[in-house]
């Protein structure tokens, strides 16, 4: 198309027009110069629409002028835009591209790509939705509606349309679904080129296994039904099938005696979306016993599986498994004692019985008690030997004598087998018993002595035995009752020496022998503490004189003591030795005194009994000391034990004195006749068992006599000591005097003096 310029005055000077179309217009010049000379002439501009293969749609386009002129006046001209009318003629197509998309289901999203085959200046929109074949929305794929692609203006850029793919465990076909463009919203020619685009999902699940169990069930006494349980893991989005039907084995379909019914090949189908299916067999059951018995599923022609189960055998086609008829009817068996040694046997002695179980066609299971009718039994689970035989040992102990019936007493371990039993004669002996006496070896009179028997079962006897012990000493026993947990009794002895004991079992039964034990000796002793003492009251002597010992032996206790000796020897230094012997506390002299040396043996010394002694003599010459010892000796045969040995001796010593008298002077004989009396009350307060001289009495020939006192008994005892005709004092007998004694003595004259003619005390 053309436009004409041109200018209404003449200019003063060149006038220069510029031509701006917009873009959708392209003009030949763009500069127009008009001069004053020839100003009004027409210019043409040719205008024409711009090819861009942009879609817009018919529009207009402009052209705009402007004026450059030396001139003032023109260069306030306006001028005119022109506009042009546009025909566009450009299109665009949009399109799925490529038109089907396959992907595994794994893998997501799947991707669509959407095209514009030219831009558009607007842009474009269309829309998107999906539809089902044969994956369905939600569970194959999330659906897609009226989902909005949109172009930029003027842009080609691809647009991607992105479809969640649901990934599950099922095996299945390969599905399909697709997406539809819609609804092109843009201004021009823009329309839809492949609209449609189909979308395969690849299925990657692996076929599921296919699996079989064994089953076993009790055969039954009638007709029942065995199922065998087919499992699908996982589940499948097909259908699975095959083929079934049974196998004979030791179990059998066909004959008079047919175990099961049997089931011819057929097709089976586990439904998509299931996992098993159970396959039903008719049992035939029955009271006869036939033992366990098998036979076969088999499964074959498998379609959309595969093989597995680990208790399954078979192929990558087929698989199989075992019906076991667990046989429910009961054995008839056979109980027989087959060993039972040592026969016979003896109380307490364990024996193994063995028995024997047989069955009809298997070996028994279960376990045997056996008794011997007395109460002793054992049981022991039997032990499977070589069919029907099974056997069992256990250990019997009777623990009692006599004639036995064993009786052994199969328990069966199920109804699978009858329960049955056998007896066999055996002889039980008694056992023969030791016993061991224990016992002191001394025991002290009046005091219980312990023997404790120890009674034992002679091997290969046990057991624990009834009956009696008698331990026996003389005259003496005593009884332990057996069983007991203390088996001990005490013997008192009265009187010392040695015993011998023995003890005797005699049994309760005839269960055990009787025994007799070891002699146990035992020495029966008393305890007695015995001492002596002596003292004569004087440390010194002179010749002639009369000593006067006092000796006390005593028996401290606790016990008498038997056949006590008692000793003094007469010192070197004395003459004229005598002495005499009181008892007191239950004592008894052996002799009532004697001359010289004091040796005699006390049959008893009761406890708290004395003895006391007068010993004396006259000194003869002139020794410087007279030693004189008194002691008590025990018997030889051990038969007293003295806790304080110590005390069991006593010496006295004197020294000659030569320079001065004992003392006091004594009184003299002045007249024909006279006496003194003493002071019993107070010597009974001041003396002891010990002779001491209380009184003297003196004459022209010198010392006359003397008066001895002691107290044994809490009695006053006193005795005489008078001039023999040697001219030696010699001791008198002691006696017993109440109140105040006195001595009464007579005299005769001699040449102006008195000798001493008769003493007495009264």
């Amino acid at each position: 198309d053309t436009v004409s310029v041109v200018l209404t005055s003449q200019p003063v000077a060149n006038v220069t027009v510029t031509v701006t179309p917009n873009a959708q217009l392209s003009v030949g010049s763009t500069t127009l110069s008009f001069t004053a000379a020839n100003w009004n002439v027409a210019q043409v501009v040719t205008v024409s629409a711009a090819n861009d293969n942009v879609v817009e749609g018919n529009h207009n386009g402009t052209l705009g002028f402007g004026v450059a002129s030396t001139d003032p006046g023109y260069g306030s001209i306006t001028l005119p835009t022109i506009t042009a009318a546009v025909t566009d003629n450009d299109s665009a197509t949009v399109s799925f591209s490529p038109a089907s998309v396959s992907q595994s289901e794994a893998t997501s999203p799947m991707a669509f790509t959407v095209t514009l085959s030219n831009p558009v200046a607007s842009g474009v929109t269309v829309t998107v939705n999906s539809a089902d074949d044969t994956a369905t929305a939600g569970s194959d794929y999330t659906a897609i509606s009226g989902q909005t692609v949109t172009f930029a203006p003027n842009s080609t850029t691809a647009q991607t349309v992105n479809v969640a793919i649901a990934n599950d465990a099922l095996d299945e076909d390969d599905e399909t679904y697709r997406l539809t463009l819609s609804n092109v919203v843009a201004p021009g020619n823009v329309t839809l080129g492949t609209a449609t685009a189909n979308a395969t999902i690849e299925d990657d699940d692996a076929l599921p296994t296919l699996s079989v169990a064994n089953v076993s069930q009790a055969e039954g006494n009638a007709v029942n039904t065995l199922s065998f349980t087919v499992t699908l893991t996982p589940a499948s989005g097909r259908a699975v099938s095959f083929t079934r039907a049974t196998v004979d084995g030791s179990a059998v379909s066909t004959g008079p005696n047919a175990d099961f019914v049997a089931i011819a090949g057929s097709t089976v189908t586990i439904p998509a979306g299931q996992t098993s299916v159970q396959i039903p067999v008719t049992i035939n059951g029955d009271a006869t016993f036939e033992g366990n018995e098998q036979f076969t599923l088999s499964l074959t022609d498998l379609a959309n599986a595969s093989v597995g189960g680990t208790t399954i055998a078979g192929t990558a086609t087929s698989l199989s498994a075992i019906a076991t008829l667990l046989e429910d009817d009961q054995q008839r068996t056979i109980t027989t004692i087959t060993a039972d040694l040592p026969d016979p046997s003896v109380v307490g002695q364990p024996y193994p019985v063995t028995v024997e179980v047989r069955g009809q066609t298997l070996s028994p299971l279960g376990e045997v008690s056996i008794n011997d009718g007395t109460g002793a039994s054992c049981t022991a689970p039997l032990t499977a030997g070589t069919a029907p035989l099974s056997t069992m040992t256990c250990t019997l102990t009777s623990t009692s004598a006599g004639n036995k019936t064993l009786t052994a007493t199969y328990a069966p371990a199920s109804s699978a087998f009858g329960a049955s039993s056998d007896t066999e004669a055996h002889t039980v002996s008694g056992a023969a018993t030791s016993l061991t006496l224990l016992g002191p070896a001394r025991s002290r009179i009046g005091t219980a002595a312990s023997y404790t028997a120890e009674l034992s079962v002679t091997a290969p006897g046990t057991g624990t035995p009834a009956g009696t012990v008698t331990v026996t000493a003389g005259a003496s026993s005593c009884t332990i009752t057996l069983p007991t947990a203390t088996p001990s009794c005490a013997i008192t002895y009265s009187s010392l020496g040695s015993r011998t004991v023995t003890a005797v079992f005699a049994p309760g039964s005839s269960d055990y022998s009787g025994s007799t034990s070891n002699p146990v000796q035992t020495l029966v002793f008393a305890s007695s503490d015995l001492s002596v003492t002596k003292t004569n009251a004087v440390n010194t002597y002179r010749p002639g004189d009369l000593l006067v010992y006092t000796v006390v032996v005593r028996n401290i206790g606790p016990d008498a003591a038997p056949q006590v000796r008692v000793r003094d020897v007469a010192p070197a230094g004395l003459t004229n030795v005598a002495w005499t012997c009181e008892a007191s506390g239950g004592a008894v002299c052996p002799d009532a005194g004697g001359t010289s040396t004091l040796d005699h043996i006390v049959e008893t010394l009761p406890t708290g009994g004395v003895l006391t002694y007068a010993y004396f003599g006259n000194v003869i010459g002139r020794p410087l000391s007279i030693v004189n010892v008194a002691e008590v000796s025990l018997p030889a045969d051990t038969t007293i034990e003295d806790p304080n040995p110590a005390n069991n001796s006593a010496t006295d010593t004197d020294l000659l004195d030569d320079l001065f008298a004992n003392g006091f002077e004594a009184p003299g004989i002045n007249g024909a006749t006279g006496s003194q009396r003493l002071p019993g009350a107070s010597l009974r307060s001041t003396l002891d068992e010990v002779a001491r001289v209380t009184l003297r009495l003196s004459d022209v020939r010198g010392e006359a006599l003397r008066i001895y006192a002691r107290v044994v008994g809490g009695e006053l005892q006193v005795a005489l000591a008078v001039r023999g005709a040697d001219g030696s004092l010699r001791l008198g007998s002691w006696q017993r005097l109440v109140g105040e004694p006195e001595l009464v003595w007579t005299a005769t004259p001699v040449a102006g003096s008195f000798v001493l003619s008769g003493a007495e005390l009264r």
